[in-house]
């Protein structure tokens, strides 16, 4: 939030060497050798963007020995004079190291900016315009909105006079935000609308499709949901063409106005869209709020089944990103629906742990704000002696030493690329083989299904015939083998189409795993659980000791299938399926030598 898409003007040396060398390093003094070559290498180079790119490497040095201080102040003369245009890896990883400093240190961000901007001599309308900016991307992360807005309208006005169309495509894209932030929605639609209008004018897809995005949000928060909705659409359409990884918070805003709508049966549908998305890109945040709006949607239902199980898998992931916030809202949404499904005891209980972490919290935070203040007045105390200190180490000149660490440093790079260029590609020939093998391996099961068929038909088509025949005198005994064989051809018909059907869905792009988990789970208990629950029954009255996977696992063999296919059905590795068949060949107290398949088919029912 908040950064510049581009600009096109090339800072004075003059300024980069007084940001450089014109503030005392207050940082781990083991990094100030390494701090002083960089400086001299900057100072040498006379074309920018080689320039920038070693100002990137000194602000990462910088941060690690620990001087916030003057890495913020070498930040903003990257910002200064990076090339938007030819250099947008550079931008992007200038944008994420200034997100990281100033989420930590906006008040840091804060006072250099606004001394930075005192000095009239140093600016001209475009620097001037990305101070504006960048001070305003302080006071947001601290949630001083107003005076964001405030610096975000002098940037803009500024970038307006100068004409630099990526930076105000930016600049409208923030000033929406910042307005939506404050309640100020109809000078959001206005900043939104702007920067729709110029991300077409500009080819900028991607920011057209957030601006669309906030925009629904917008109209949702003014009730105004048709609006919210059209513009929504538009979003979803444009991030699928752009093939966004992004496209899940779309689905997850889509659902709010659907239900509102009352349109419940599409909610539902987008809210599993941006869960199995989120599932996908492993986005654990996006995941808890899924469900948690999942257990809402339920809840308002009255299904709270249902909602308590969103919730309680919500609640898990919650707990595994320690995201503290959400585990209060969880535990106090589960509280509600264990009191209105009677249990009062477990709704109490709920509700008590989350007023305890909840408690918790607010002292943690009273705690941090103390122990912040302590330490701010510590480091102010030792400020001046260590600065002598850090003067006396700056004399020191280690030049030779830190060539041959960047020596050491190139050849361990170029080592390691190549190694992991290597590695790549191994991976992905390992892939590709793999999945050969599995599709080779589910071919083999459908083909031998097919001879199964085959089989039983002509068996079936036999007995239809012998039935026909007019001299067989006792047709009853015939007609029930008849009955018996079209049901099991039936069974083996079915278990063939699932089996299909499983695995033209893994092979289509972009496979829906849910469905294919489904049809697992289907085929598992129609002819794994189902078929085979007199075999079940028997073997647990034989053998008190089978537990429930191994019972399954006899069952699977009773179905012939091939070790792939059980492993798939039971959802295990072929490696634990072996060592699951070894166990169960002890329970069942057959040697190492005999047949565990030849057993279980022979096992009298």
């Amino acid at each position: 939030m908040m950064t510049p898409i581009s600009k096109y003007f090339f800072y004075p040396l003059i300024f980069l060497l007084f940001f450089i060398e014109g503030q005392a390093f207050q940082g781990n003094p083991r990094y100030l050798d390494q701090i002083q070559e960089l400086e001299k290498e900057i100072a040498r180079s006379q074309i920018d963007t080689t320039k920038v790119k070693t100002l990137y490497k000194l602000i990462d040095v910088v941060v690690n020995a620990g001087d916030k201080n003057k890495a913020i102040q070498l930040l903003n003369t990257a910002f200064e004079i990076v090339d938007y245009q030819n250099q947008k890896d550079l931008v992007n990883k200038l944008y994420q190291l200034r997100t990281k400093l100033y989420i930590e240190d906006y008040d840091i961000a804060i006072k250099h900016l606004n001394e930075h901007l005192l000095d009239e001599s140093q600016f001209d309308t475009i620097s001037k315009a990305h101070a504006y900016n960048s001070l305003s991307v302080a006071h947001y992360y601290k949630g001083d909105y107003r005076t964001a807005i405030v610096n975000s309208f002098k940037a803009t006005r500024l970038f307006e006079i100068e004409d630099k169309k990526y930076a105000l495509l930016n600049s409208y894209s923030n000033l929406g935000h910042l307005y939506h932030k404050t309640n100020q929605y109809q000078k959001a639609i206005n900043q939104l609308q702007n920067t729709i209008k110029l991300s077409d004018s500009l080819g900028r897809n991607y920011v057209k499709s957030t601006a669309l995005n906030n925009i629904g949000l917008v109209y949702f928060d003014i009730k105004e949901n048709d609006s919210a909705l059209f513009y929504l659409r538009q979003s979803e359409r444009t991030k699928i063409q752009l093939k966004s990884t992004n496209l899940a918070s779309t689905y997850h805003s889509l659902s709010n106005v659907l239900l509102e709508m009352e349109r419940f049966d599409e909610a539902l549908s987008y809210l599993n869209q941006a869960l199995a998305l989120n599932k996908k890109s492993d986005n654990k945040n996006g995941i808890v709020h899924d469900y948690m709006s999942l257990g809402d949607y339920f809840f308002q239902q009255k299904n709270y089944k249902s909602a308590k199980l969103n919730y309680t898998d919500g609640l898990s992931v919650a707990e595994i990103t320690k995201n503290f916030d959400l585990i209060v809202q969880l535990k106090f949404k589960l509280g509600d629906v264990y009191r209105l499904s009677g249990d009062y005891k477990k709704a109490l209980q709920v509700r008590d742990e989350a007023h305890i972490l909840k408690d918790s919290l607010n002292d943690q935070k009273h705690q941090s704000i103390a122990i912040e203040a302590q330490v701010k007045y510590e480091t102010e105390k030792k400020e001046r002696e260590l600065a002598q200190t850090k003067q006396k180490l700056a004399e020191r000149e280690h030049e030779l030493e830190l060539h041959k660490w960047l020596r050491i440093f190139g050849i361990t790079a170029t080592v390691a690329l190549l190694l992991i260029i290597y590695l790549v590609k191994h991976k992905s020939r390992a892939q590709k083989i793999l999945s050969d093998q599995k599709n080779q391996s589910i071919q083999s099961a459908l083909d031998r299904t097919k001879l199964q068929l085959a089989s039983k038909q002509k068996e079936h088509e036999q007995l239809e015939k012998a039935l026909e025949n007019r001299d067989v005198k006792d047709k009853s005994d015939l007609k029930k083998e008849l009955d018996r064989s079209e049901k099991e051809l039936k069974d083996l018909q079915i278990f063939h189409d699932l089996r299909e059907t499983m695995k033209q869905t893994m092979a289509e792009s972009g496979a829906d795993v849910l469905q294919v988990k489904q049809l697992k789970e289907m085929i598992s208990n129609l002819f794994i659980e189902e078929k085979q629950k007199t075999l079940i029954v028997a073997l647990k009255s034989k053998f008190p000791s089978l537990s429930e996977e191994d019972l399954r696992l006899a069952a699977a063999i009773k179905q012939h299938l091939l070790n792939q296919e059980m492993a798939m059905f039971l959802q295990v590795s072929t490696n634990t399926l072996y060592t699951r068949k070894s166990r169960l060949k002890q329970k069942l107290n057959l040697e190492q030598k005999d047949d565990l398949s030849k057993f279980i088919h022979e096992f009298e029912i």
